[in-house]
């Protein structure tokens, strides 16, 4: 890789990974040489970064070797190459709306608006070291259906709920613990248990039960953010990843999942009485801070919520408490001792 274009993207690789759009920086002969996490998410779901740098950037692949790009808007631009070698010297950005993208390798299709972005040497150079696509996934907007494996998609899935399952939250887990040893965007972790679900499908059946798990999780898909990552653990168990997020801000969204649960009415499905949650919250850049690096991986980070979540339980449930410098607060409690260090 050019040292050049190498700079820049340690530069500004910081900023990039916290965008909510798909990111690919390319040299200029379109070797990859960066993409963002979001771009993993869109396009290659389930695979972690790890894997794509070793599949893809240390095999020296092109962008054009994984992808086609039919720009619908213009018959005469015909594919991604003529796009870039007949850009001006003088270009800044150029934005293209309608380009679709044919994954070849997972046989899947979108529909983006494509942003090129030429990486020059310096300020007053015009020596061309690279190229910054800015990938935005436009496929619901222009109503067309992404083509999906749908055998790969239900992989990652979790049937009931429509939540991410176990297996995309540890793959994912790792993509962003590796992210932070690269990067330090920060991640905070939220695991919530609904109290005493065992009782409520004893005594109102299990279709009442799921139906319980199937508002909770809605209640979780409509209280986060697009870059923000819910799944089923187990059971009725639920975590939602929150990248870029650190343990004070992290707070809001848990007691906003939790007041909005126990203000549900369930009287439609014969339940008369209030249903409420647990949750325990945990921060890497604060396990970071009190233990090993080498130590950190999603495990780790899970136990850590974990115990919070079972302080909560232990205490009353109802409730959301903290893992913090290696101890657990109550939600109050955290809030006095944070905004004293």
């Amino acid at each position: 890789m050019n040292e050049k274009l190498k700079e820049k993207i340690e530069l500004f690789k910081t900023i990039l990974d916290r965008l909510p759009q798909g990111i690919v920086i390319v040299s200029p002969d379109l070797k990859i040489e960066y993409v963002n996490r979001n771009f993993l998410i869109f396009f290659f779901p389930g695979m972690n970064y790890k894997k794509f740098i070793r599949n893809y950037k240390d095999k020296g692949k092109k962008l054009i070797d994984i992808f086609d790009f039919k720009f619908i808007e213009n018959s005469i631009i015909d594919n991604l190459e003529n796009i870039i070698y007949t850009m001006p010297s003088n270009t800044t950005a150029r934005t293209y709306e309608q380009v679709r993208l044919y994954n070849k390798e997972l046989n899947q299709e979108f529909i983006s608006t494509l942003t090129i972005i030429p990486l020059f040497e310096n300020e007053k150079s015009k020596n061309v070291i690279g190229y910054l696509l800015y990938i935005q996934n436009m496929s619901d907007y222009y109503g067309i259906q992404d083509k999906y494996d749908k055998t790969k998609l239900d992989s990652i899935t979790d049937a009931l709920t429509g939540l991410y399952n176990k297996k995309y939250l540890y793959e994912t887990l790792i993509n962003e613990v590796e992210n932070y040893k690269r990067t330090s965007i920060n991640i905070s972790l939220i695991i919530m248990d609904i109290d005493n679900f065992k009782k409520i499908n004893d005594t109102y059946g299990h279709l009442a039960g799921d139906e319980v798990l199937k508002r909770l999780a809605l209640i979780v898909k409509n209280s986060i953010r697009g870059q923000d990552i819910p799944c089923r653990f187990g059971g009725e168990e639920f975590i939602v990843i929150l990248p870029g997020t650190n343990l004070y801000n992290a707070t809001f969204v848990g007691e906003r999942i939790r007041k909005k649960m126990e203000e549900q009415d369930f009287s439609n499905i014969g339940i008369n009485r209030k249903i409420t949650i647990s949750l325990g919250l945990a921060e890497l850049d604060d396990l970071i801070t009190s233990n090993p690096i080498e130590d950190i991986d999603p495990d780790f980070l899970i136990e850590k919520a974990d115990e919070a979540l079972y302080y909560s339980k232990k205490h009353g449930k109802n409730q959301l408490s903290v893992y913090y410098k290696n101890k657990i607060y109550p939600l109050f409690d955290f809030y006095q001792i944070y905004e004293t260090f």
